[in-house]
This record gives structure tokens, C-alpha cells and sequence, in this order.
């Protein structure tokens, strides 16, 4: 080997152990350039591959349309377009500004895709300008991360962080220890004011090894998008005060492959025609935290909830499932769940099993149908196991008798049997100081509950007295006052 040859190579492994700063143009030099154009760069020349290509100048666009691979790509502020070829970086890091992703591009990352204005030890660049940082992946478009996953947020501190994934864009995180994050979880995020959102829209795909959420994330799943997670999602967060939300909408579909937990004062809400697959089993209120907190699961409109050998855990004082509306059906043979309301080997520990709500529209509530049903001791369940709020119901029909199946087990109320009916859903119109609580559209309605079915189902007969609208009352008073008049005159 030649001199000339070992100066290359040792002049390559000095690139690659030691990358050079790359800076955009100023605004006022170049407000848009191509990202293959030497004159776009202070230096003059295109990043290379050991390059950190810096771009911070509020305003200014920059495109890339052709392969590129640098070290690392900071986005500071301003706004990065990339329509085609393959960008390669080690690390993605969006502070702030936009980055479009779109067309038949195609960006990979080894070790992170990143996002948020703050940086370990809560400073925040000086040269951060724009207000939040927005990711845009559509088209075709695809995300790849091979290392540390798809962080949104991670790293928000005072700017929110947004990314809409739409098209048919596709979005893989490949290591399992990381995934999909949302929400920031530096040493900072008591400090943090950011919000990090991520919407997967129209018929995008993402394919999760992990989900987590962090502080102040939310998750929007709408459109006919594809949400897929190998393995565990946490919706909530031990670390972190506050609270996350997943809403899944439209005719979306979400899989969670392996055990899931909502918990933390987590909202994870199923609505429209979307429908959420379990695979393993989801702990509201999770038994994995350090302490045990408050989830709720909530299904609406016609929002599914499909169980493959898994089943629905409910853990902690506070948490809740909620049917709202009477229009909820269970996907063809399946259940909502198989154990509910904590588990009797709980009730040791003092773990009490939550709340199942039902929440009745006009005309009337819906039916939880369930492979097997066991409930916590109710020596310890803190508050009402079942609650039934009939304040919207108003059924087209009109006044009379209403008889609503709550709870239908398909095998068995396991451990307790119907036993657990009998001794505490006791027939009664007051309920205070049994396990269920009912709220009355009107106090002229009156209730009483049956078990039938070989104890198999809980039910209520509810009898509605129409309350008269203010016109109608109105009349009936006027026309008593007439007949008053009529009666003195006489």
C-alpha cells in the first residue's frame, strides 16, 4: 500500500471520529436552497458523511431530493424538505422549525429520531426561534430507526412538539427496548410546559417495537391508519404528573401484540368505527408501575374492542371502563373482557378493582358482554363497582318500563359465581352502600335490578317517567290558571 493510500484512509477515520459542523447560509444570503448545493452552506461545501448538518435560521427552506448522508442532522429552526432519494443520519434531531418528509423519500437513522427544544440540563440553543417544532410525513414517504426508536417530544421543553404521519407514509421503529415515545422524559420534564403530539392519519402505518408516553403526550390514531405494537405499551407514565391521552378514531385499527397498561390518570378512547385488537392482557390501573394509579378505557359511537385470549384487568381506586352509548356491539365472537374489576387475589394487597361505568344515550345503555367476570372482594373495593347513568336517556317511545342486560358473562362470574350478585347487587332503590351506583335522568324514574340467565347476567329494570317539555308545562299551566278563572267567576 502506497503513502498516498494510507493518508486517504487515515484522513477518513479522522472524518468519521471527529465530524465537522455544517451551518446553513444566513436567510438573507439564501432564504431557499438545495440541500446538494455548496452555495446553500457557510462552508461552501455539501455535509458529508461525518458532517453535523446544522440548519437555524428562522424562514429559510432548504431542499433535498437526491441521497444524503451526514453524521447527524440538528434542526434548529426553519424548514427542511425532503421529497426523494434516501437520508441517512445517525441521529434526527428536531428542536424546533418543520421537516417534511414526502414523495418517495425515504430517511433512516441509527440511533435516533428525535424531538424537542431542550437539551440535557434544560438549556435551550440560543439560535432555537421558531415556536414549535412540526414533523410532516406523507406520500409515500417512509421512517425507518434501526437503534433507539421514533422520539417524539423526548426532548420538549418550552416549544410543543407536533408530527402528523399521513398518506401512505410508513413509520418502523426496530428496537425493542424504545420504540415509539411520546412525551418528554429528560431530567428536566418537571420543568417542561411542551406538549408532544403525534396524529396518524388517512392510511398511514406505524410499526412499533414499544410504545410509551411521557409527559403531557397524546396519540391520535384516526382515518383508516394502521397503529401496530410487537411489544409492551405503556399509555401513562410512573415518572411523570401528568396526563396522557390516546384517542383512537375514524376507521382506524390498532394492535397491541403483547401485555398493555393505561394507567397514571391515562385516557385511552375508542370511538367512532375504530377498533383497538388485544393479544395479551391491558391493566387499567397498572400493576407494573411503582405505585398503582388511575387508568380509564373509554368506548363510544361504534368503537371496538377485540380480545384475542386476553382479557381486561382493572386495578386501583379511580380507575374506569366506560361504555358510553347504546349502540357499542362486540366484534363477532369476541368479549370485552375476561376478568374485570380486579382480580380476588388482589383484594389482599387492598387493591381495589375501579369503576365499570355505563353512560346511557337517548335511547338506552349498552351491554358488556364478557368471557368470565371476577370481581375483587368487595370488603375491599373503594366506591361503587358499577355505575349507571341514565342522564341522557330519553327513549323516542316515551314513558314506561326499560330492561337493560348490564353485564353478560358467557361462561361465568369465576370464583364468586352469582353469589357475588346476590349478596351485593341486591335489589333495592337505593343503592348507597352496595357495590352500584345509579344516576336517574329524573327523580320520578325508579329502578330495581334481576340476575338471570343461570346468574350469568346482571340487568336493571328501569322505569322512565317522561318529564314534560317547558312548552307543554307551560300549557298545562296556563290551562289550569283558565279553568282556575272560570271557577271564580262562577
Amino acid at each position: 500500500m502506497n503513502k498516498t493510500a494510507l493518508i486517504s484512509i487515515f484522513a477518513l477515520a479522522a472524518a468519521s471520529a471527529y465530524s465537522a459542523d455544517a451551518w446553513r447560509q444566513t436567510k438573507e444570503l439564501v432564504p431557499e436552497g438545495n440541500w446538494g448545493d455548496g452555495s446553500t452552506w457557510v462552508s461552501g461545501s455539501v455535509p458529508a458523511s461525518g458532517d453535523t448538518a446544522k440548519l437555524d435560521k428562522s424562514g429559510s427552506i432548504t431542499n433535498s431530493a437526491a441521497d444524503a448522508s451526514i453524521s447527524k442532522l440538528d434542526l434548529y429552526s426553519g424548514t427542511l424538505n425532503i421529497s426523494a432519494g434516501t437520508f441517512a443520519a445517525s441521529a434526527t434531531q428536531v428542536y424546533a422549525g418543520e421537516l417534511n418528509i414526502y414523495g418517495s423519500a425515504k430517511v433512516t437513522t441509527a440511533s435516533a429520531f428525535n424531538s424537542g427544544d431542550g437539551i440535557d440540563g434544560g438549556t435551550t440553543p440560543s439560535y432555537v426561534h421558531d415556536p414549535e417544532a412540526v414533523i410532516n410525513v406523507y406520500g409515500s414517504a417512509t421512517v425507518e430507526d434501526s437503534t433507539w426508536g421514533i422520539l417524539i417530544g423526548e426532548t420538549a421543553l418550552n416549544r410543543n412538539v407536533v408530527a402528523n404521519f399521513y398518506g401512505d407514509s410508513t413509520i418502523t421503529s426496530k428496537n425493542g427496548s424504545n420504540g415509539v415515545k411520546i412525551g418528554s422524559s429528560r431530567t428536566y420534564t418537571t420543568e417542561s410546559s411542551a406538549t408532544s403530539t403525534l396524529n396518524v392519519y388517512e392510511n398511514s402505518t406505524v410499526n412499533a417495537t414499544t410504545l410509551y408516553f411521557f409527559r403531557n403526550a397524546t396519540l391520535n390514531v384516526y382515518g383508516n391508519a394502521n397503529f401496530n405494537v410487537s411489544q409492551k405499551a405503556y399509555i401513562g407514565d410512573s415518572k411523570t404528573d401528568s396526563i396522557a391521552n390516546m384517542n383512537l378514531g375514524g376507521s382506524s385499527a390498532t394492535r397491541l401484540n403483547t401485555y398493555s397498561f393505561v394507567f397514571n390518570g391515562a385516557n385511552l378512547t375508542i370511538k367512532d368505527s375504530a377498533t383497538l385488537t388485544l393479544n395479551q392482557n391491558m391493566r387499567i390501573g397498572s400493576d407494573e408501575a411503582v405505585n398503582i394509579t388511575p387508568g380509564h378505557l373509554i368506548l363510544k359511537d361504534s368503537g371496538k374492542l377485540v380480545q384475542n385470549n386476553s382479557g381486561l384487568i382493572m386495578y386501583g381506586a379511580g380507575s374506569t371502563i366506560e361504555l358510553h352509548g347504546s349502540n357499542i356491539t362486540v366484534a363477532s365472537g369476541q368479549t370485552y373482557m375476561t376478568k374485570c374489576l380486579g382480580l380476588t387475589s388482589e383484594a389482599e394487597k387492598g387493591i381495589t378493582g375501579g369503576t365499570l361505568k355505563f353512560v346511557a344515550d337517548s335511547e338506552g345503555i349498552s351491554t358488556f358482554v364478557s368471557g368470565w367476570v371476577e370481581y375483587n372482594n368487595p370488603t375491599a373495593q373503594t366506591g361503587y363497582a358499577i355505575e349507571l347513568d341514565f342522564t341522557d336517556f330519553n327513549p323516542a317511545a316515551g314513558d314506561g318500563l326499560y330492561t337493560f342486560n348490564i353485564i353478560t358473562s358467557i361462561n361465568n362470574w369465576s370464583g364468586r359465581e352469582a353469589t357475588i350478585m346476590n349478596n351485593y347487587l341486591a335489589s333495592t332503590s337505593d343503592p348507597t352502600g352496595n357495590l352500584v351506583k345509579v344516576i336517574k335522568a329524573s327523580g320520578a324514574d325508579s329502578y330495581d335490578f334481576f340476575v338471570t340467565n343461570g346468574g350469568k347476567t346482571f340487568g336493571i329494570n328501569y322505569n322512565f317517567a317522561a318529564v314534560p317539555e317547558p312548552a307543554a308545562l307551560a300549557a298545562v299551566f296556563g290551562a289550569l290558571a283558565l279553568l282556575f278563572a272560570i271557577r271564580r267567576r262562577k
